[in-house]
């Protein structure tokens, strides 16, 4: 190449302004020239290490070509040549050619410490930042040149001054105030207009911090002292005095040195972020507003959950009741209709709710070691008798691999299990049902086939869209929502996990769900040992039960279920009575309902355990009985001394096997 006589010296001022534009664009650590001088290479900001020819800005004055970086610890530049970043810190780069016609002089760069994505018109802007030093090496080599000759000199002056002229379009264009101080001539530069300050112009330079906002002031002399002290970046938002008051502006500067190193003046950019400021706190304002709103909808499923909740237990409560009794074939079959209609509508209700979690980020999952053979057993016992009364085949099939025990939430991929083949079972006229398990690379696998209606490809990725079904006339036949496959979906991506569909119109379906939850062990040992088969109400018989209740269908409800497998029962309208009651009596265990007048279940479920500690009397294990039973909800009454919950709409078999471990629980 041939050699360049200008040096970055020569070119300084312009250099540090460009480069300070340059900064102001970017942002960053800080923006840089590379200068190419006889037999080294110059610097703005120099550093150890400055001379090694795997520095991107050597690439670039060696190719002529602009180098974006977007990240350095994933690049193909920087694997492919070998680049090295020059500073620790230093995490994206760009950087474009000088030039002089073919003559690459040159780079002009900016440092930023955190990953950044290529922007071409960033490029751009620092190409034509470029250019302007690219003319004022011109305008410095024709004034050298001409020199000797007066009307060769004229006509550098005159290149110098548009030169000139473009830098200060280029800051205008830009929204910047570049400014530049000069302590030796006393002299302050502003977006091209020179002020001599005179003999207070020490006095002047440090009155600037008095136009900072008082709160503003400390740390900006704070991170221009460490500028000065340890060269560290001067670059913050703050706000500053102006023509109405005090307004934002970002700042960036730089402290100018002679050769000795003695500061002799500053080169800074500005640039007013005021409109920026103010979208700012109206985002703020917004996502204030949405995080309200988002409360407002939990209250309100909140409150209509129970609403719903407790009308359901009336339902499905006296239904199990009815089912227990000796009844014709006729009415009993008109009891699974009203028990399968009940059964639908709350799970409606359970996955409205679910869907509400997820959306709002608040669906928290268990983390807990579980035997995957519950889940298999609890799936073939609930839907073997489905398959059989609709005449289909019903496999289920775990490969030896898969069985064991994993950690993660049960419940949460019993639920998914539970939905997909529940779906197959809907949507399945004859034919056959298949459910595997696999497990493979600490991938856990479950796999839903059926030989039903099949799915239209232009239709299955709607398919985990909220209340979406494959066609309308889906939801007329069939039934349902169109949430639970849309659950699926979040719950497994909760999970880290993925559900795929394999599907044609009358060739079936395939779901296909992969979880990687971590595998425990092949065995269940140290899991809880299944245990032994009975029936739900064994060992409740002459038990001295004390419930809270204050609806009366839910108190007739409790007494129905409760009377038939032999349990003594008293029941009180509020929490206050149940203090009493407890109180006054000796009781096995309590039932309790969280939202009742006077006094509620959690008020009453710490009064009797502080009454507990200060008599010294024996602990009554005590259940939650309640529609209120979101999560946050379930943790106040575990918090307040309860020891179990059970929801409305009541399980029998759930609330009797409640009873049973949280006595078990005590006896122990």
């Amino acid at each position: 190449m041939p050699d360049v006589q200008v040096t970055l010296a020569q070119i300084g001022p312009t250099a540090r302004r460009v480069a300070a534009i340059g900064h102001a664009l970017f942002g960053g650590l800080y923006a840089d020239v590379v200068w190419r001088e006889s037999d080294r290479h110059s610097r703005l900001v120099p550093f150890d290490g400055d001379g090694n020819a795997r520095l991107p800005s050597r690439r670039v004055i060696d190719t002529g070509e602009p180098i974006w970086i977007e990240d350095f610890d994933d690049n193909p530049l920087v694997r492919e040549f070998g680049l090295i970043r020059g500073r620790p810190e230093v995490r994206c780069f760009l950087a474009v050619p000088i030039t002089s016609g073919d003559l690459v002089l040159g780079a002009l760069g900016a440092i930023g410490d955190a990953p950044r994505a290529r922007d071409e018109a960033m490029l751009a802007r620092f190409e034509d930042l470029a250019t302007l030093i690219g003319e004022a090496f011109e305008a410095e080599s024709t004034n050298r040149k001409l020199q000797r000759a007066t009307a060769e000199l004229q006509g550098a002056l005159a290149e110098s001054k548009r030169s000139e002229k473009r830098l200060e379009v280029a800051t205008r264009l830009a929204g910047l105030r570049v400014w530049e101080l000069n302590n030796d001539l006393q002299q302050a530069f502003e977006n091209g207009s020179t002020m001599q300050l005179g003999d207070d112009y020490a006095e002047k330079i440090d009155a600037i911090w008095e136009f900072l906002h008082p709160d503003d002031r400390a740390g900006a002399r704070a991170m221009w002292q460490a500028h000065l002290d340890h060269g560290l970046p001067f670059h913050r938002v703050h706000r500053r005095m102006g023509p109405n008051g005090f307004q934002w502006i970002e700042a960036a500067v730089e402290a100018v040195r002679d050769a000795d190193g003695r500061v002799c003046g500053a080169v800074g950019a500005a640039r007013d972020i005021e409109e920026e400021k103010r979208r700012e706190a109206e985002l703020i304002e917004a996502r204030n507003a949405a995080e309200a709103a988002n409360a407002s909808k939990s209250a309100f499923l909140a409150t209509i959950s129970h609403e719903i909740r407790t009308p359901l237990n009336g339902i499905l409560g006296m239904a199990q009741a009815m089912h227990r009794d000796e009844l014709p074939d006729v009415q009993r079959e008109r009891l699974d209709v009203i028990r399968q209609s009940g059964e639908t509508l709350l799970a409606v209700v359970n996955d409205v709710l679910d869907l509400s979690k997820i959306g709002a980020g608040k669906l928290e999952l268990e983390d807990v070691e579980f035997d995957l053979a519950a889940a298999i057993t609890s799936a073939h016992a609930t839907f073997a008798p489905v398959a059989a009364e609709k005449g289909l085949a019903f496999d289920l099939e775990v490969g030896a691999c898969a069985r064991g025990v994993y950690r993660g939430d049960p419940v949460r991929v019993r639920q998914i299990l539970y939905n997909l083949i529940s779906n197959a079972l809907k949507f399945t006229e004859a034919g056959e049902v298949r459910v595997r398990l696999s497990r493979s690379d600490a991938v856990l696998t479950l796999e839903v086939s059926d030989t039903g209606v099949g799915i239209p490809i232009e239709r299955q990725k709607a398919l985990f869209q909220p209340f979406v079904q494959a066609d309308a006339s889906t939801t007329r036949r069939y039934g349902g929502s169109g949430l639970g496959l849309s659950i699926c979906r979040e719950l497994a991506m909760l999970m880290d996990g993925i559900i795929t569909v394999t599907s044609a119109p009358g060739m079936g379906s395939t779901f296909t769900v992969r979880l990687p939850l971590p595998f425990v062990r092949q065995e269940a040992g140290g899991v809880e040992a299944a245990q032994p088969e009975h029936s739900a109400e064994d060992g409740l018989g002459a038990l001295r039960v004390l419930a809270a209740e204050d609806n009366p269908v839910n108190q007739m409800v409790l007494r129905t279920l409760l009377e038939q497998v032999g349990v003594k029962l008293k029941i009180v309208e509020n929490g206050r009575e149940a203090v009493d009651a407890w109180a006054g009596g000796e009781w096995d265990l309590i039932l309790m309902d969280a939202q009742m007048p006077e006094m509620d279940g959690v008020e009453a479920a710490s009064a009797i355990r502080a009454a507990e500690a200060a008599q010294g009397r024996q602990r009554t294990p005590i259940i939650a009985l309640t529609a209120n039973a979101m999560a946050h909800q379930v943790d106040a009454y575990r918090d307040c001394g309860m020891d179990a919950t059970v929801p409305k709409p009541v399980e029998v078999a759930r609330l009797f096997a409640a009873m049973r471990d949280v006595l078990d629980t005590d006896a122990a």
